[in-house]
């Protein structure tokens, strides 16, 4: 092993003008180098803000195609009720204990009866619009509409 004499040259000072190596192999000085400090932060913060408005955007559909599955599976379950021969008070009534707030519109015709349940979601998706979703089913023998 061979010890190397102290010398002012092996630690490098600030008052001095140092360089080194970047990944490009050009060798620049740590002046350059201080001045982009604190970059890396920056571009992640302003990186952030379009990354927070998508997840947001993903959220909101993810709720509204829950909505619409609460909304679908409400005018199913009125249809299969009107028929096998449910009055319109009746299906108001499984109505709002299914979706308070729901609004439900029923046809008959060519022996289906078809069912088109509609609500205004609540809070931020409300901006959306209303989600509509219609059901159709068979009337039951001997049922009249």
């Amino acid at each position: 092993m061979v010890l190397k004499p102290f010398s002012e040259a092996s630690f490098p000072t600030r008052g001095r003008a140092v360089s080194v190596t970047g990944f490009s192999g050009v060798r620049e000085p740590y002046a350059r180098r201080d001045s982009e400090a604190g970059m890396v932060t920056t571009e992640l913060a302003l990186g952030m803000i379009p990354l927070a408005v998508i997840v947001v955007l993903v959220m909101s559909m993810v709720a509204l195609a829950a909505v619409y599955m609460d909304v679908h599976l409400t005018g199913v379950m009125l249809a299969r009720a009107a028929s096998i021969g449910a009055d319109s008070a009746e299906l108001q009534r499984l109505a709002d204990a299914a979706l308070p707030g729901c609004h439900i519109a029923l046809t008959h015709r060519d022996g289906l009866v078809e069912v088109a349940v509609g609500l205004k979601p609540s809070g931020v998706l409300s901006v959306w619009g209303e989600v509509d979703a219609t059901a159709t089913a068979m009337m039951e023998p001997g049922v009249s509409p």
